[in-house]
């Protein structure tokens, strides 16, 4: 017995000695990442003239980025600066369920080998297969818009135009990208707004990252969604996988292989569809004639310089780096604003905040000083790898509706973009539409 008790001594000494070791590793890895680090990048950036509020325990800078964010869309361009600078762990976090491990936060080798397997699927005469796709997901749209209109007896019918178009991208890229399993796609895109609405929640994106096992409404919520999508997609891969053994020849998808001013130049638009298309809708379908609308074009460049989707690029420094005359040390990240970048009169003139599509007659190179400064769709090798495509879809579905309709604001409509991990409109864009 007195043996047995001094094993049984040892024993629990043997465990609470491993148990305090592995504590004593989590908390010196947690003061190390959420203390010395961030205070040894604080103190190389103060020393270059760089600082900013104090941080507090825990939280960080998170509430002051909270309030930041808030204000964002109501502050002048010449009220912040280009870049903030973000000590501390990264805030990307919460884009986990979202985004998954894919290419947007992949980073290395992952990020390169994606890369590698996805940029072949999204060259542009890739896209020029999808154009057809385009005009089915277009016709039915439009078709039902038509619908709408007789059925009000009306000339005019008011369209939340941002759901409808939604519902076309939705539609269009689930056949692009799942082939005959379109329907699965529809359902998978439903779930990611879902869980985008769930996420996108100022206090959720800047919470405590330690918060998120904690088993609350929102990351029930936020799991459940995650765990359905992923189920979904693996069943649209297995679906697909006993077709190609089926149908070896089955075609290829993706899968596989200022507003007032807007409306003005609506006419100017429309009259250059005309010119070009001579009343055949069907010509949309060829890239290079969308390629000849250049009012269309200036007119989808200037709403993405004022209003991009994304709010803020972010980077992390991955080694100590000099960006320009400033040392930025490892583990620093930094955001830059598009709406600053956008709007800066230093680069884009004192009529900034305009919109003025003529800015771009020239294209982006000479719409302002510094056009590298002009990024709707990020730059540098992490450039947008699906920006192609979503310029074709943009101006294909804009010359489709020009050419049959003509809009103007509904009085109902109100001017309100909130930031759901894009930048959205917070009560819909309505606009009251007619048949030319």
């Amino acid at each position: 017995m007195e043996v047995d008790r001094h094993f049984w001594k040892r024993e629990i000494v043997w465990t609470w000695t491993v148990v305090g070791m592995l504590v004593g590793i989590v908390i010196g890895r947690l003061w190390q990442g959420m203390c010395l680090q961030p205070a040894r990048i604080r103190r190389t950036l103060e020393r270059q003239g760089i600082t900013g509020p104090p941080p507090s325990f825990l939280r960080g800078n998170a509430p002051e980025m909270r309030r930041i964010t808030q204000l964002y869309l109501h502050l002048s361009p010449t009220s912040s600066s280009t870049l903030s600078v973000v000590v501390g762990p990264s805030h990307d976090w919460p884009l986990g369920p979202l985004l998954g491990n894919g290419i947007i936060r992949a980073n290395g080798p992952h990020w390169a080998l994606q890369r590698k397997l996805l940029s072949p699927e999204l060259y542009p005469d890739k896209v020029k297969g999808m154009v057809g796709l385009m005009m089915e997901s277009a016709t039915t749209m439009m078709e039902t818009w038509v619908e709408r209109l007789v059925e009000s007896n009306e000339e005019v019918a008011e369209f939340v135009v941002d759901k409808e178009l939604r519902s076309f991208s939705a539609d269009f890229i689930s056949k692009a990208c799942f082939g005959s399993s379109y329907s699965q796609g529809k359902e998978i895109f439903a779930r990611l707004e879902q869980l985008q609405d769930a996420i996108g929640k100022p206090g959720l994106i800047f919470r405590l990252p330690t918060l998120g096992f904690l088993p609350t409404k929102h990351n029930k919520r936020i799991r459940r969604l995650q765990m359905e999508i992923e189920i979904l997609i693996l069943k649209v891969i297995n679906d697909r996988q006993e077709l190609d053994e089926v149908d070896a020849g089955s075609k290829k998808d993706l899968l596989k292989g200022c507003w007032k001013r807007l409306v003005l130049w609506q006419e100017c638009v429309h009259a250059e569809i005309l010119e070009v298309s001579g009343c055949d809708q069907n010509c949309f379908q060829d890239l290079d004639t969308l390629n000849k609308l250049k009012t269309l074009m200036m007119v989808i460049q200037e709403t993405l310089r004022l209003y991009t989707p994304p709010i803020v690029l972010a980077r992390e420094a991955l080694e100590n780096i000099k960006l320009g005359d400033l040392l930025v040390p490892k583990g620093t990240h930094i955001w830059a604003l598009f709406r600053v970048l956008h709007r800066d009169p230093k680069n884009w003139g004192p009529d900034a905040n305009e919109f003025r599509p003529e800015r771009f007659a020239n294209g982006a190179s000479e719409a302002c000083k510094y056009p590298q400064a002009y990024m709707p769709f990020g730059c540098g090798a992490r450039l947008c790898l699906g920006h192609s495509f979503a310029m074709a879809e943009l101006k294909f579905i804009l010359a489709l509706i020009l050419s049959k309709f003509s809009f103007s604001l509904s009085p109902a409509y109100h001017h309100s973009p909130v930031y759901r991990m894009l930048l959205s409109p917070q009560h819909g864009v309505k606009l009251l539409m007619k048949r030319f």
